[in-house]
């Protein structure tokens, strides 16, 4: 049957109850992501930044970009990223939150770090 309607409606038919519609009408339009880049001078600042303390979501902010283009930047010029994790103390508070029914999203927004650095740490650390 969708075969059926897709092909009249290509050939100009119209469906029982409903007035003729151009494809065109039928289209939303997507609103386009616009690509922010950065020059050797703001990457050279990202990197400096990220040597001084700075992490990669601080970064991102900073300079409107996504964390994941902050890394690919200090991949592309070598620089050597730093693990963050779970200190034991956190890793114990986690356990703890997620017994008490908290998400691993939020449990990742308490101590700053992703969903899936809280499920690596609560899966490698056996209670």
């Amino acid at each position: 049957m969708a075969k059926s309607l897709v092909n009249g409606l290509s050939a100009g038919t119209t469906i029982v109850g409903q007035g003729p519609r151009s494809v065109a009408s039928t289209l939303v339009p997507h609103a386009r992501q616009v690509q922010k880049r950065l020059d050797a001078a703001s990457v050279d600042a990202l990197v400096d930044g990220y040597l001084a303390g700075q992490t990669v979501y601080e970064l991102a902010a900073e300079f409107g970009i996504e964390r994941r283009t902050v890394s690919a930047h200090l991949h592309r010029r070598g620089v050597p990223m730093r693990r963050r994790g779970l200190s034991l103390a956190q890793k114990e508070e986690a356990f703890a939150l997620r017994d008490r029914g908290w998400s691993l999203a939020q449990i990742g927004a308490r101590f700053d770090v992703s969903a899936g650095t809280v499920r690596n740490h609560l899966a490698s650390s056996a209670r």
